[in-house]
């Protein structure tokens, strides 16, 4: 029995916060933090925001001024019953430091296009404009279209500088 009926036939595209292949990645566990600020979803980027009682990192919503360290991965057992698509305070999520993942573009975007984040909508550009934040070493992975799950390269370089939102 074949596990895909028509195997030349390309595959969907993920979802935000999912894996685009099986090339190597990395992640790290962490408690989600400060939502009612800001609220964070599946592909979301996010920075440390201290360390739970046992050691693990705390991280919230990407803002501007603070160093970005990773794009949170899907998760189907949150805890907030409400919504599939967003973490309450408290749960615990993967932050992923390195691979290609999902996200979600805000406008056409090409393969190469270094990434910003606009905070406003949740969406990703291969451009900047008031109030996106550059995302350090990441790169869109293939071209994508408006609203759609865009394949986005990442990797975290230990020490980055904050990030700096166009004015």
């Amino acid at each position: 029995m074949a596990l895909m009926p028509a195997p030349k036939t390309k595959p969907v595209a993920g979802l935000p916060g999912q894996f685009q292949n099986m090339e190597e990645w990395n992640a790290f566990t962490a408690f989600a933090s400060d939502t009612a600020t800001k609220a964070i979803g599946f592909g979301h980027p996010v920075s440390i925001n201290g360390q739970a009682g046992d050691g693990t990192a705390t991280v919230k919503a990407l803002a501007d001024g603070e160093v970005f360290a990773g794009i949170t991965r899907e998760n189907i057992t949150t805890g907030d019953a409400a919504s599939t698509t967003t973490y309450a305070d408290g749960d615990v999520l993967g932050v992923a430091d390195e691979g290609v993942i999902f996200v979600l573009a805000g406008a056409a975007v090409t393969k190469g296009q270094k990434v910003y984040f606009d905070p406003s909508n949740n969406k990703f550009y291969g451009g900047s404009a008031t109030g996106r934040l550059p995302l350090p070493n990441c790169e869109f992975d293939q071209d994508g279209v408006a609203d759609q799950a865009v394949p986005m390269r990442l990797r975290i370089v230990p020490g980055n500088d904050p990030v700096a939102a166009a004015a």
